[in-house]
This record gives structure tokens, sequence and C-alpha cells, in this order.
């Protein structure tokens, strides 16, 4: 049997950098479950400001929701993003 996580949501991102969580604080190590995204363009995520891209996602106009298989990706540094044409995102992670 496969160990289960809380999954939480992070504050929404609505410029480049850090993710936080819902009370504003940085959220640390942790595996992405999934990302929303609102507007056409791209969302990368990076491990930590300015790190590795490890999940770079585009998007369409509208909502977009996307669900990540498995345990989820591994943030050792903590979530970033860098959005292009994207007004929000919002991880959810554990």
């Amino acid at each position: 049997m496969s160990m289960q996580t809380d999954v939480k949501a992070s504050a929404r991102l609505g410029a480049s950098g850090a993710f936080l969580d819902a009370a504003g604080r940085p959220i640390g190590r942790c595996r992405i479950k999934g990302v929303y995204g609102i507007g056409a363009g791209s969302v990368v995520i990076n491990d930590g400001v300015g790190g590795t891209p490890i999940l770079p996602l585009d998007t369409i106009a509208g909502a977009n929701n996307v669900s990540v298989p498995g345990q989820g990706v591994l943030c050792a540094n903590g979530p970033a993003a860098v959005l292009t044409g994207v007004t929000g995102a919002i991880i959810f992670y554990g």
C-alpha cells in the first residue's frame, strides 16, 4: 500500500516567484499533486526561485487544471513558478 499524505492548496500566485501556503508562509519541500492556472500562456514550476524547471505546462484561455499522477513531482527547495500570459496559479501539494 502506498503512503498517503494530506493535500493542501497554495495561495494564489499572481506574479512569478515562490508559492506560499494559505497563511502566507513559504511552502518548502513538497510534492506537487496538481496545478490550476488562469489564462493562456505557460506556467513553469521550478525547484526554488531561479531553480531548475521541473514541470513546464502550456495553458489555454480560461481555467486550466492539471493533475500530476503518482506521488507528484518533488520540489526539494520549495515550489516557485514563472508565469507567462497567465494571470494566476495555484498548486496542490503534499
